[in-house]
């Protein structure tokens, strides 16, 4: 996640309780056309970001936490937004 524009409750070490968890991303779908993929990360495209895809979450309004089953019906997610 990118710093501009973050929250500033939503610090790096926050964030980090959240990996190896399913979370639900909240936020405008964003096609970076001034960019090109980079499909091989052993031989980076010079100036381009290092990722495969231009699709981004831009900007990301909510991060949520699912619970371990997350095709229960009423999930309880804890927001971060």
């Amino acid at each position: 996640m990118m710093p501009q524009d973050r929250p500033a409750n939503w610090t790096s070490s926050k964030l980090e309780t959240l990996r190896g968890k399913v979370l639900l991303i909240e936020g405008g779908l964003f096609y970076d056309n001034l960019h090109f993929a980079n499909g091989d990360a052993r031989n980076p495209m010079k100036g381009q970001p290092k990722r495969f895809s231009l699709w981004e979450i831009h900007p990301v309004t909510s991060v949520k936490p699912l619970p371990p089953d997350p095709f229960r019906r009423s999930p309880t997610p804890r927001t971060y937004s």
